[in-house]
């Protein structure tokens, strides 16, 4: 608003005279603050989600594999992966070969969580890649014919786990395969 004081005629004292300019300077400066708020709520969303994903990651790294179970199953997929391979597991017909097929089974399913969580924007590939991405490659590579006899076999219903370690299967052979 633009305001001046006139001196009228017959008038002991000015008169003040406005008129409303075509500009409103403080609806400007509140679209301006409201564009500059929504900016930085947009970058805070983002710097939180990225930093939820990080400890999303570190919290399963450290809680899975500080565990015994997982321990234990690393030391028997090693074993196998190391001396000869899984074929042996597949059709798994004594109780410790059961026992050892279980172990391989769930050493592959800690992938898998892994992969649909990366999947999924849980978890921080970038980050997960970085710790594990070279053991999880060399891990997949060698388990493939594993995860192949387990989607072939048919379960006692009729049906069959055709899509066993999908998720898996996706981060190696598509979002890491360099």
């Amino acid at each position: 608003m633009d305001c001046s004081l006139l001196n009228v005629a017959n008038q002991a004292a000015p008169v003040m005279l406005c008129k409303e300019s075509s500009f409103n300077t403080i609806a400007a400066i509140s679209a301006i603050v409201g564009a500059y708020g929504l900016i930085f709520t947009v970058i805070t969303y983002w710097q939180n989600r990225r930093i939820a994903q990080n400890k999303a990651t570190i919290d399963l790294i450290f809680s899975n594999e500080n565990s015994d179970h997982f321990k234990g199953n690393n030391l028997i997929f090693s074993h196998h992966r190391e001396n000869g391979g899984f074929d042996a597991l597949v059709h798994a017909q004594t109780g410790d070969e059961r026992t050892k097929r279980k172990a391989v089974a769930d050493y592959l399913n800690h992938y898998e969580l892994i992969a649909l969580g990366i999947r999924r924007g849980v978890l921080n590939s970038g980050f997960y890649r970085k710790w594990m991405g070279t053991v999880v490659l060399r891990d997949w590579n060698a388990a493939q014919p594993f995860v192949a006899g387990e989607r072939q076999k048919v379960q006692s219903d009729g049906s069959s786990h055709t899509k066993a370690y999908d998720n898996l299967e996706w981060l190696a052979e598509k979002k890491w395969r360099d």
